[in-house]
């Protein structure tokens, strides 16, 4: 082998040895961002809430359900969980709540979950996903064959009785914290025979034979 031959192929074995360290540095550079970005304290991306667009809303002020359609924000002060029709296994109920009006949108409070009688679905006015829930079928909390976990905001302060019983495949409650106490009506959570987590945060819940232990 001459020697021209033995200089050319030993610069491109050098030539080839570089290019792959770069190509290692570049995967190392990729990783360590990916690594950097996965184990950051800062969320960049929050999490979605899919499953609020399958809850109905009813609009109430100073705690009396309302008979006709919202105009403005004066005709409100909260909302009321009142059902669910989606198939998500996982409720995570909203702090506030947003309707689209003609010329304007209104945030309120969400401040309790409740049920309503098949006959007041026909004729309240509702509202699921931001706008009036025309369906008039009925969307109860209870009885659910597929919500495994349920996630209760800080504003939230009362629970209605029954309003979760028959869920048999619900298995974890999980209360985010505030300091106002939260009251859960009998037999909120009865026949919900898989639940065995149930989380606080530090929230006071109170509430006799309400099914959470």
């Amino acid at each position: 082998m001459t020697i021209k031959k033995m200089l050319a192929i030993s610069m491109s074995i050098i030539i080839l040895v570089s290019l792959s360290f770069l190509g290692a540095a570049d995967t190392m550079a990729v990783w360590e961002s990916s690594y950097k970005d996965e184990n950051s304290a800062v969320e960049i991306i929050p999490p979605r809430n899919d499953n609020i667009k399958y809850i109905v809303f009813m609009p109430v002020k100073n705690g009396l359900h309302l008979d006709s359609e919202v105009a403005d924000s004066a005709d409100l002060d909260s909302f009321v969980a009142v059902g669910y029709t989606g198939l998500l296994d996982e409720i995570t109920f909203p702090d506030e709540y947003t309707i689209s009006l003609e010329n304007t949108t209104i945030t309120k409070p969400v401040t309790a979950i409740a049920a309503i009688s098949a006959a007041q679905y026909k004729t309240l006015p509702l509202y699921m996903d931001g706008t009036l829930y025309e369906g008039g079928e009925e969307a109860h909390f209870r009885n659910n064959l597929y919500v495994k976990k349920i996630v209760i905001p800080a504003m939230v302060t009362e629970i209605a009785s029954t309003i979760f019983s028959g869920c048999t495949e619900l298995n974890t409650v999980i209360f985010n914290y505030s300091d106002t106490p939260i009251n859960v009506g009998i037999m909120a959570f009865a026949n919900c025979d898989k639940l065995t987590t149930v989380t606080q945060n530090g929230r006071v819940v109170s509430g006799e034979q309400t099914g959470l232990t």
